[in-house]
């Protein structure tokens, strides 16, 4: 059961930044297979990025907003991933979602060492502000010699929702950020320009 596009291929000018395309389904092929039971798995949920959560620059101490006081910066580049629906047929109870975040990160001129750690989250809109519906993850980031750009994936993620005769797993939101302090957010929303990345 693939999901399809990369994350910045579904980004969407909304407040959500959501999918508008269903993702591909596990049982696609059974469901066209003659010779298969006639069980159609149902399509995975809807991920997208956070608007304005899916980059971050990351400046040092201090009010130095420059360009030279940037630490790193990171961007959500895309994910690979599966879902599979537990339970039975019309009264599934769960659906797991298996990702792997992609990101870019640069070093900026006012870092100090080659080595970083990098937050994010994967959450689920309809079970906020229930804190078991938002999960935080954490990547090492490790900078090679006379390099300053790095792009990688994490390690897999899983991610467990359950369903009811209310929240089915098609309908279900998933949005994918990084963690951003309260003056990034402002920062991200605002038209300043300090970006290495052109």
């Amino acid at each position: 059961m693939r999901l399809g596009p990369s994350l910045r291929e579904l980004k969407m000018p909304s407040f959500l930044a959501l999918s508008a395309v269903l993702l591909s389904a596990c049982g696609a092929v059974n469901a066209i297979n003659p010779f298969a039971d006639k069980v159609v798995v149902p399509d995975c949920p809807q991920i997208g990025l956070l608007k304005d959560a899916d980059h971050m620059t990351v400046f040092r101490k201090g009010p130095g907003r420059d360009i030279s006081d940037v630490v790193f910066e990171t961007e959500i580049k895309g994910f690979k991933g599966e879902c599979e629906y537990v339970g039975d047929p019309g009264g599934y109870t769960e659906v797991v979602l298996n990702l792997r975040v992609s990101f870019d990160m640069i070093l900026g001129p006012a870092a100090r060492g080659r080595e970083h750690q990098l937050k994010y989250f994967i959450a689920v809109p309809d079970f906020f502000p229930r804190t078991d519906g938002k999960s935080g993850f954490s990547a090492a980031v490790k900078f090679p010699p006379r390099r300053n750009r790095v792009t990688f994936t994490d390690d897999p993620l899983e991610i467990k929702i359950p369903l009811d005769e209310i929240r089915k797993g098609p309908e279900t939101k998933v949005v994918i950020s990084l963690a951003l302090s309260r003056d990034q957010l402002i920062f991200n929303r605002s038209d300043t320009k300090t970006r290495l990345r052109k």
